[in-house]
């Protein structure tokens, strides 16, 4: 009894403490710990008051809130720093803080007592909304909880309270850390939108407001916003036109989501519109869609015509008896007139559109009138299929082809087989690859359904010609074709087209089309799951129709099988080929007509052990697969030299010495010790095909010293016009014999040996370019560096050679010019690569590699342009000379300068002729394509990049054919973009712009003179019409 007597006292003294505007006990009384004990301490205390203390403490509050001071708008004013000014503001959000509370709990009963004091006191509450400082953004948030509670219970005086509350919560939404659930809580109050005055110049900030909602990245990427947005529709006629525009202001820049969304907003718009509303969301909106949709430009990879067919997609998407006649009646001033323009681009947006609205039809029309309408879009269809634009054909041949895939059914079977037999004639459109790709891809799209089969089965066949077309684009989408005929399983792709075919494009063609072509044909040649004999058989089989599509079959398959399925099968093979040879007796026996005389097939099976070995053996080193990588090394040990055994030449010989380039030494200790003495064995006209797998033994053997060795004496033969006997390399012993031999050695045997050594030197320069274009061989090389500086000071006398052939003062009827060419090709080559970073610090006066590619640069400037100079000089000359300031005009550049014996093919000078011009002009091209690799991969100094400055400028002015012209001008582009800004040399000549095709042919497009703007007489490419602006060529930077 004390307690409550206690109790009531403390009541009765906070009420009379409010009542006189101090509402400190009342706060100590409740204290606001959490949002938890606030509600519980603020409900207890309003259920302990009677009727008559609830209302004084209503009114009493509502003179504290009246009361408070202008404190609160501190942040529209400076911040002064006063600490006792900061304490006082914060002690009045707490009383506001607790006013709130109470309300809300005083409002949250199941019959809440609203009296006028609580709205007196909710609207002045309502109003310090706009007042609070950022500071008090959490008692804003509890302030809008409080109004919208009010709201959502429907209690008096809610009216009253939303012109702020709703401007707030959407003022929330467009901050950046919005959330969905502030789009929710705005969603629960948008009827309130409804009492708002939209024809007031009051409302004009909260238009402002609407209308950003329409651009924000949350709106559009929740159905709640976009639910909203289209709620935003039917507030007022006038706003309608506002957000179209600010929509269409907009698209431009959008994601395909949000496009998509506004999409979405315009028709749930356009179902909960009517009246007013309904017109001008159609006639305003969805029509002027249409028409931008069917005018605006198709170019970019997300076009603005694909922006607008895709907010247009709902209402194609969902067709319903509404939305049919919507669309006719929408599209009807329209879409007709658009499909008959003589605007290319309009008929290509119209054909789309057609087909995404197709069939256009009005549900209240006649059946008369609805069959009319659709055999007029079908007509239209027809005649776009053979428009003069292919940009129309493609597209309307996607179109119908969707609109056969979904309309299957519905329309005629006689209009059906028009249709596709005007597709199946568009296969052939030779004047468009697009169009071709199109019908593919849209016969792709038929046969989804699987009502189109039997019609479709008898027309694919017509088109197997076109897996063998032109163009690669059209034979990846005819695959594509075949591998979703071979997923529906009616149609068998064989039967459309034969598997020779597709042996052939496997064999031929590109990765893209190879992969498609394995998808279709590795069930089938290579079965994961069936036996082994059945496997071998059907390589057999493979092999005997088609050799060369069986090695890029299995060398794809290889890397796709498991690492245990492709051991298994390389055993099974390698035991087959033993079992032939009547070396083993547990492998799968072949058919009959597999014997050892018949080479071909035998030698193919030895190529797929060789392209599986060589693509399993580097996934064995990975891994816990040991015991498979030794199980392996161990037969194939075995094996490899029974092979070689009974295979002494052709395909069969190189596989197994690709299979033995891939085992450890000791294993193949025999085979090894016979390919140095087959590479010696030898000649000139080796293909590369011989003696490139040995060279792959050997370096993988790392034996790379010894082809050094080897290929170093046949070129140091050559040069001193020694015979080289066989080839092999020689003892001492061998070489006094030789020489003592080489005096009484009759004339024509001397010619003859002399030739046999430079054929040696042609095959050494082809070995060592050959191991410098692989990695592997190029690796090994390049560790043996000293063998490969004194292979360098092997071919520099060829530079002798050179110059003697191009001065005639002696005549060499053995080396031809290709062989010089080459050669020194080959030794610039060896001197980029044994370039080091200390070799930029060197003069390139030094006996470095980079000084010898100086030295190089140097003798072409002293010996092939004077060449190339005489022979210009005696060409005629076409110029005319203005006097007294006039314009001199002077051929630069030879009219389709690309055949460098029809520019000197008048030539009849003593001094070279028609070779020596040959000759300088080959080896010209080789220091210009030399130093401009130099350049380009930084391994210069500046003396090397003055001296190509010089190089090029002595080039530009005696070189007038068009030949050299690519690489001189790729060799001044380097030159300009490594040049210093403070290097005042400049880059050739006089003063002359060049536009260079970029296909490397050598024409030159566009010469103009810089100082008068003269355009020069030059020939414009036929082939590339993609040209590149090299360069200002002038004789100082300045000019």
């Amino acid at each position: 009894m004390a307690v409550g007597t206690s109790y009531m006292t403390s009541v009765e003294t906070i009420l009379q403490a409010v009542e006189k505007g101090n509402p400190t006990n009342l706060q100590e009384f409740i204290r606001l710990e959490n949002d938890r004990t606030k509600a519980a301490n603020c409900q207890e205390f309003l259920q302990s008051l009677t009727k008559k203390q609830t209302d004084r403490l209503w009114l009493g509050l509502t003179h504290v809130c009246a009361d408070l001071p202008p404190l609160l708008q501190e942040d529209e004013e400076e911040d002064t720093g006063n600490t006792a000014d900061t304490a006082v503001v914060a002690e009045e959000l707490s009383v506001v803080h607790l006013v709130v509370c109470l309300m809300k709990c005083a409002i949250d009963q199941e019959k809440p007592n609203v009296s006028n004091a609580v709205i007196q006191l909710a609207s002045l509450l309502h109003g310090l909304l706009t007042v609070l400082p950022e500071s008090a953004e959490d008692l804003q948030d509890v302030m809008l909880q409080l109004f919208e509670l009010w709201w959502s219970r429907d209690l008096s005086g809610k009216e009253e309270l939303i012109t702020l509350t709703v401007p707030c919560l959407i003022g929330r939404t467009l901050k950046v850390d919005a959330t969905v659930s502030d789009i929710k809580r705005l969603w629960g109050l948008r009827q309130a939108l409804c009492m708002f005055d939209f024809d007031h110049e009051s409302s004009d900030s909260l238009k402002t407001l609407l209308t950003a909602c329409f651009i924000h990245p949350l709106y559009l990427a929740s159905q709640d916003g976009i639910r909203l947005l289209a709620y935003f529709f039917g507030l007022h006629p006038m706003l309608v036109d506002n957000f179209h525009l600010r929509i269409k202001e907009n698209l431009p820049g959008c994601l395909k989501d949000d496009v998509f969304s506004y999409g979405e907003v315009y028709f749930r718009a356009w179902k909960m519109a009517s009246g007013t509303y309904l017109e001008r969301i159609e006639y305003g909106c969805i029509q002027d869609l249409m028409h931008a949709a069917v005018h605006v430009s198709r170019v970019g990879k997300f076009s603005m015509a694909a922006r607008l067919r895709l907010v247009l997609s709902p209402f194609h998407q969902q067709k319903q008896a509404k939305v049919d006649e919507a669309l006719c009646r929408l599209y009807e001033p329209v879409l007709w007139r658009a499909v008959m323009v003589a605007n290319p681009h309009v008929r290509a947006n119209a054909a789309t559109l057609l087909s995404d609205a197709f069939p256009l039809q009005n549900p209240q029309a006649s059946v008369e009138e609805t069959d009319s309408l659709l055999q007029k879009q079908l007509d239209i269809l027809k005649r776009l299929l053979e428009d003069s634009c292919p940009l129309v054909r493609a597209l309307t041949v996607s179109g119908v082809c969707h609109i056969l895939q979904t309309f299957w059914e519905m329309i005629p079977s006689k209009a059906v087989e028009d249709l596709l037999e005007k597709i199946r004639s568009l296969a052939g459109d030779s004047t468009s690859g697009t169009v071709r790709v199109s019908v593919f891809s849209g016969l792709c799209c038929l046969l989804e359904k699987r009502l189109t089969h039997d019609v479709l089965e008898q027309l694919l066949p017509k088109l197997q010609c076109h897996i063998h077309d032109s163009s690669q684009a059209v034979r990846i989408a005819f695959l594509d074709l075949l591998i979703v005929a071979k997923g529906q399983g009616t149609i068998k792709f064989w039967t459309i087209v034969p598997t020779k075919h597709l042996l052939y494009r496997l064999e031929r063609d590109g990765p893209p089309v190879t992969r498609r072509v394995l998808q279709l044909l590795s069930p089938h040649l290579l079965p994961v799951n069936r036996t082994s004999e059945e496997q071998v058989d059907r390589c057999v089989a493979l092999l005997q129709e088609n050799r060369r599509a069986a090695r890029v079959f299995y060398k794809l398959i290889a890397g796709q099988m498991t690492v245990a399925s492709a051991s298994r099968f390389l055993q099974v093979v390698c035991k087959c080929v033993l079992r032939l040879l009547g070396e083993c007796d547990d492998g799968v026996e072949l058919g009959e007509d597999v014997t050892l005389d018949n080479e071909e097939t035998v030698a193919g099976l030895l190529e797929v052990m060789a392209i599986m070995w060589a693509v399993l053996s580097p996934r064995l080193q990975k891994g816990s697969r040991s015991v498979t990588n030794k199980r392996l090394i161990q037969l194939l040990s075995k094996a490899l030299p029974s092979f070689l055994d009974h295979f002494k030449s052709g395909d069969a010989r190189r596989a197994i010495l690709l299979m033995s380039s891939y085992l450890p030494l000791d294993s193949v200790k025999e085979i090894s010790d016979c390919c140095l003495d087959v590479l010696s064995d030898m000649t000139g006209d080796t293909p590369v095909g011989e003696f490139g797998p040995v060279v792959e033994c050997l370096t993988s053997w790392g034996r790379t010293q010894d082809i050094l060795d080897l290929t170093a004496s046949w070129l140091q033969m050559a040069m001193k016009g020694k015979p080289s006997n066989s080839g092999r390399r020689t003892s001492k012993r061998h070489c006094k014999k030789s020489r003592k031999g080489d005096e009484n050695m009759d004339p024509r045997r001397r010619q003859r040996d002399d030739c046999d050594d430079v054929n040696r030197a042609e095959l050494a320069i082809q070995l060592l370019t050959w191991m410098m274009k692989h990695h592997r061989s190029k690796t090994s090389a390049l560790e043996q560096r000293v063998s490969l500086i004194a292979l360098c000071d092997v071919l520099k006398p060829t530079l002798d050679e050179c110059e003697s052939r191009m001065t005639r003062q002696q005549t060499l009827t053995v080396m031809c010019n290709s062989y010089l060419v080459d050669a020194v090709t080959l030794y610039a080559k060896l001197n980029v690569h044994l370039i080091k970073s200390d070799d930029k610090e060197e003069d390139a006066s030094n006996c470095s590699p980079l000084g010898n590619i100086a030295d190089l640069v140097s003798w072409a400037a002293k010996v092939t342009l004077p060449q190339l100079s005489t022979a210009c000089q005696e060409q005629p000359e076409s110029s005319a000379v203005a006097d007294g300031g006039g314009i001199r005009k002077r051929k630069l550049f030879n009219k389709a300068s690309v055949s460098v014996a029809s520019e000197v093919s008048d030539l009849t000078s003593d001094n070279g002729g028609v070779e020596g011009y040959k000759l300088a002009e080959d080896l010209t091209e080789v220091v210009l394509v030399i130093g401009t690799e130099v350049i380009t991969l930084g391994l210069d100094t500046h003396k090397f990049h003055e001296l190509m400055t010089d190089f090029a400028s002595q080039a530009m002015l005696t070189y007038s054919g068009g030949h050299l012209m690519p690489h001189m001008c790729k060799l001044l582009y380097q030159l300009s973009q490594r040049a210093s800004p403070e290097d005042e040399r400049s880059l050739p000549v006089n003063g002359v712009m060049v536009c260079l095709c970029v296909s490397g042919c050598g024409c030159v497009l566009v010469s103009e003179c810089l100082c008068c703007r003269m355009q020069l007489p030059v020939s414009m490419c036929l082939y590339v019409p993609v040209c590149l602006l090299v360069l200002h060529l002038s004789l100082s930077l300045s000019l």
